[in-house]
């Protein structure tokens, strides 16, 4: 049984994902396929248009047959085929890309847009990809063999966890319809000092950090009754595969629980409940399950 390198996703033989960066990473990889076979019949269609032409013969007359085609024409022909496969094939990725900046924002604001959507989708996988590299993901799924649990049991119950945690904040807090938003304000890159440690901490999960932006970020949770707004700082980390991820550094978490402390005191005794409840799936995140021996 395989996982998605992606997301962690449990998966058939012969099933792929449908995660966003798995569907992403099958469109790549079918255009690049497709402008392979394109250049290899051009090349080969170049490669018989110079050929020399057979000795011509003297002039008959044929009856009721079609004129042979010349190697120009075979080969204009199949130029024709090439540029057709070539302006298909890159309308189509263009419209994948497209799609996907709709939804994530793309570059090194996908992760944070992903994170939210996770939130308010109650959608833990996108999460989850939104602050860890995939041998982080793959390295969880194999701490979890010899156990009762499997990757796709987490993540489905981290669905639960964020939906049964909102809806302790809208009964004891915010009020009905919760939603989190953020807003960027203002992206530099990341200081000399700032990147040695963010790409010591990605070494150390086993991925290599390529660049890292330091965003000044707007976080909003309303609901009906109450509007909490908090404004930090936080990373985003292009790794090695062109994959963004986030990255918070001690000060950010310490803003955070700081500026939500209100928030906490109110929720506490129903959300330490919800913890507890699925707590097996959340120390499976942290890496603090261990094999069980038989």
């Amino acid at each position: 049984m395989a996982f998605c390198k992606y997301c962690g996703t449990k998966l058939e033989d012969g099933v792929p994902c449908t995660c966003e960066e798995a569907v992403k990473a099958a469109a790549a990889k079918a255009a690049k396929e497709a402008e392979e076979k394109t250049a290899a019949e051009k090349a080969e269609a170049e490669k018989a248009a110079e050929e020399p032409a057979p000795a011509k013969l003297p002039a008959v007359e044929v009856l009721d047959k079609a004129p042979v085609a010349s190697p120009d024409d075979a080969y204009k022909k199949l130029m024709r085929r090439g540029l057709i496969l070539i302006v298909i094939v890159s309308v189509m990725f263009m419209f994948f890309i497209a799609a996907l900046a709709a939804v994530f924002g793309g570059g090194y604001k996908s992760p944070l847009k992903k994170a939210v959507k996770g939130i308010n989708r109650e959608r833990s996988s996108l999460v989850i990809t939104a602050f860890m590299p995939e041998e982080q993901i793959e390295d969880i799924a194999d701490s979890l063999d010899g156990t009762d649990t499997e990757m796709r049991d987490v993540v489905d119950d981290l669905d639960l966890f964020i939906e049964d945690m909102k809806d302790v904040c809208e009964e004891d807090y915010f009020g009905d319809d919760l939603k989190v938003s953020v807003r960027i304000d203002d992206k530099k890159e990341a200081s000399n000092r700032d990147f040695r440690r963010i790409r010591k901490h990605f070494d150390d999960l086993g991925a290599e950090a390529k660049k890292a932006y330091k965003l000044k970020v707007e976080l909003t949770v309303k609901g009906d009754d109450e509007r909490e707004e908090v404004r930090f700082n936080i990373y985003s980390v292009k790794l090695s595969g062109r994959k963004w991820v986030l990255y918070a550094d001690d000060k950010t978490m310490g803003k955070l629980t700081g500026r939500f402390g209100k928030v906490y005191a109110e929720i506490k005794e129903d959300a330490d409940e919800v913890v507890s409840d699925h707590k097996e799936s959340l120390d499976a995140l942290s890496g603090e399950v261990k094999a069980q021996n038989d």
